[in-house]
């Protein structure tokens, strides 16, 4: 299978850290079924490891010139850049065939809009789970002219699949809302105690997990913010000796936050700043639970308290 000749692929996620989790992707499905040179090429501000193989290479950058060089020093070679939407602005003077924009409804508000005026591209395909996206102005409920209904911005809706359709399917499985009782034990004041909460969480949902076979639980938390990071890894202790008395286990607790000032910024295992990246960490998370074990015999699993991941995105199949 070929892409095509100097086909030049520009792919759009919300955050770097989503953009970086996808290249993988792409370049493991596609090295397995492209029989010719891709070229990837981040643009964006994040950083990415050297790819060694003959037939996958790649470059970092925030300068269209070097983009434009890329291109040219490589005429017969498939591009693929992957960027976000803070930098798409600043790809419109670069000429590509196809633009694939993932989440797109985070470009239907504010400033974003302006990324869709004037892309240089042949095609240009949104997906999103969001259609209504963003209002500006709340004031005139029927306005459009800020969510992807606007058609003068996005085009006109060429595919749409409902839930239902992708959970006959086996594609996603059916949401299913479990409600924990918050008692005063769980309180912190007139607030939800967060390191309380997940333990308690972890405890109920390991009953219903190792009921079904399955020899370890691990669970998601979606984090409200720093806040929440900071009290958890505090209380490493704390969330470990309450589920161990009530499960005979004990998980370890990753906390992933995106990069930045903040003390428990990037990643985090049991209170405990890893030198691993974001990557490495999910691959062990990945791959926890795999280890044959006798029947019966319960392995720890992981807690993964993750901040920002409806905008971040998280892939763990285990979870």
């Amino acid at each position: 299978v070929a892409l095509g000749k100097a086909l030049k692929i520009v792919v759009v996620y919300p955050r770097i850290a989503l953009s970086q989790e996808q290249q993988d992707r792409f370049r493991d499905i596609l090295s397995k079924l492209v029989n010719q040179t891709i070229h990837y090429t981040n643009f964006h501000s994040g950083r990415m490891k050297a790819v060694r193989g003959k037939k996958l290479t790649e470059v970092s950058t925030t300068s269209t010139s070097t983009l434009d060089r890329v291109f040219s020093d490589h005429p017969t070679s498939a591009h693929i850049v992957f960027t976000t939407y803070k930098s798409l602005n600043h790809l419109k003077t670069v000429p590509v065939d196809l633009i694939v924009c993932d989440e797109a409804h985070n470009l239907s508000g504010g400033a974003e809009n302006n990324a869709v005026e004037g892309l240089n591209s042949r095609l240009t395909v949104f997906f999103t789970a969001t259609p209504t996206g963003r209002r500006i102005a709340v004031s005139d409920a029927a306005d459009t002219s800020n969510t992807m209904s606007n058609s003068t911005l996005f085009g006109d809706v060429v595919a749409q699949i409902t839930p239902y359709t992708l959970i006959k399917a086996g594609y996603i499985l059916a949401p299913l809302v479990q409600f924990l009782d918050v008692t005063d034990g769980l309180r912190d004041g007139d607030k939800l105690h967060p390191s309380k909460a997940v333990a308690e969480a972890y405890i109920h949902q390991f009953s219903h997990v190792t009921k079904y076979g399955l020899n370890t639980c691990n669970m998601l938390v979606a984090s409200n913010g720093g806040n929440d990071i900071a009290r958890i890894n505090a209380d490493i202790k704390l969330i470990g000796d309450r589920i161990e008395v009530a499960t005979g286990v004990r998980p370890t607790i990753v906390t992933i936050m995106s990069k930045g000032s903040n003390r428990w910024s990037g990643c985090h295992i049991n209170g405990n700043q890893t030198n691993k990246s974001r990557e490495e960490v999910l691959n062990m998370i990945r791959q926890s639970g795999r280890t044959p074990s006798l029947p019966g015999q319960l392995q720890p699993g992981f807690i993964v308290v993750h901040y920002d991941t409806l905008a971040e995105g998280i892939d763990i199949d285990s979870l």
